[in-house]
């Protein structure tokens, strides 16, 4: 349940604005200056980041170490 709240929900708030406007018509405009450039590829690597962490979230590994720590 958290796995989709924060990921699941996390990842199409990063991802859905972008999306709507290219499906819409509107496109995704290009990065014009150095700080637009940066956040473009900070929330790339966020969001690779989450996908990521959602994969590694039901590895077996996992689930023995969250069994391993101690109630």
């Amino acid at each position: 349940m958290l796995a989709v709240l924060l990921g699941g929900i996390g990842m199409l708030s990063m991802v859905g604005p972008p999306l709507a406007s290219a499906l819409t018509g509107g496109g995704i405009a290009p990065p014009s200056d150095a700080w637009q450039l940066a956040f473009v590829l900070v929330r790339a690597l966020h969001v690779i980041a989450v996908a990521g962490a959602l994969v590694a979230m039901f590895r077996p590994s996992a689930n023995r170490f969250f069994r391993a720590i101690p109630a």
